[in-house]
């Protein structure tokens, strides 16, 4: 999972854009991380892949023109768990994130199954350090 800045990005409340490379493939999933309005708004996570005519029947196709592997709320990893992402822009990166159900939505796509038939996704990612990338 690569975080990269903002540019001009469609959506006013996005704050986060990554991709996440699926392994032993060529391919980087476009993702975001969007916040909901209101007095408690709270972070959502969309990860996408290139439309299959199965995706397409079932909906899953977005104002992007691409279709959704995995959409939910995301949450920070902390050295105590799980909790709220934080929105103001001065607090540090947390420890990881938490995109739950993530990992069984991503291993049953076919990106994924077909370059890694024994592998297995996970919903925890850790951050291991920072690039220019």
């Amino acid at each position: 999972m690569q975080f990269r800045p903002l540019a001009n990005e469609p959506a006013a409340l996005t704050t986060q854009v990554f991709s996440l490379t699926v392994p032993n493939t060529g391919t980087s999933l476009p993702a975001d991380i969007t916040w909901t309005n209101g007095r408690n708004s709270f972070p959502l996570g969309t990860i996408r892949h290139t439309c299959t005519d199965d995706d397409r029947e079932a909906g899953l196709q977005d104002g992007s023109g691409l279709c959704r592997i995995w959409d939910g709320q995301v949450y920070a990893l902390t050295g105590g768990g799980a909790e709220q992402l934080n929105s103001r822009e001065a607090t540090p990166a947390p420890k990881g994130l938490l995109l739950p159900d993530f990992g069984v939505a991503f291993a049953e796509g076919a990106d994924f199954a077909n370059a890694n038939p024994e592998g297995s996704a996970s919903d925890a990612f850790t951050l291991t350090g920072c690039s220019n990338e």
